[in-house]
């Protein structure tokens, strides 16, 4: 049985539903959260450090100048949210949904995103450093101003992925390109 957050609760273990709810200022650090719905919350200058939330589904939802530092958030949902200025540093990303969703000015460093989806995505000024996607898909996804320094990608769907402007498959091409011109050069003796 779902209970709406705003109207408390003392029973542990129920879902808790946010929905539409405008949630400013508000701190969640080191809470455990599990099975919550925040469909088309609208989430600003929140700090859920140290968080752990589990199947938790943010779709549609609008989440600015929030920070979920050094948490685990498996499982979570952010179909078609629109995410500004957000900090995923260290966080625990597995089977994450971002599908088309938009990106702005977001942090993952040294995130692990094992089999997580950015399909349709808009990213735009996004820190992937030192990032894993591994079995993930980026099919269809926009990446621009995007830094990929020590991110390490495998086993990932990139058909359609675009980075500044450039299809992948043209981006791998010029480098299947430069790497046969290397072979081919000849020296004279």
């Amino acid at each position: 049985m779902a209970k709406d957050a705003t109207k408390g609760s003392d029973d542990a273990g129920e879902e808790v539903v946010l929905d539409g709810k405008h949630l400013k200022g508000l701190s969640l650090a080191d809470a455990t959260v599990d099975a919550s719905t925040l469909k088309g919350a609208n989430m600003t200058n929140v700090a859920a450090d140290g968080v752990s939330i589990t199947d938790a589904r943010f779709a549609k939802a609008s989440l600015d100048d929030v920070s979920f530092e050094e948490m685990s958030l498996h499982n979570a949902t952010f179909a078609k949210a629109s995410l500004d200025d957000l900090s995923f540093a260290e966080v625990s990303l597995r089977n994450a949904t971002f599908e088309r969703a938009s990106l702005d000015d977001v942090s993952f460093a040294g995130v692990s995103l094992h089999n997580s989806t950015f399909e349709g995505a808009s990213l735009d000024d996004i820190n992937f450093g030192k990032m894993v996607l591994k079995n993930a898909s980026l099919a269809g996804a926009k990446l621009d101003d995007v830094d990929l320094s020590g991110a390490e990608f495998s086993d990932c769907n990139v058909e359609g992925l675009v980075i500044n402007g450039v299809r992948i498959d043209e981006l791998l091409d010029g480098l299947d390109d430069d790497d046969s011109s290397e072979g081919d050069a000849s020296t004279d003796d």
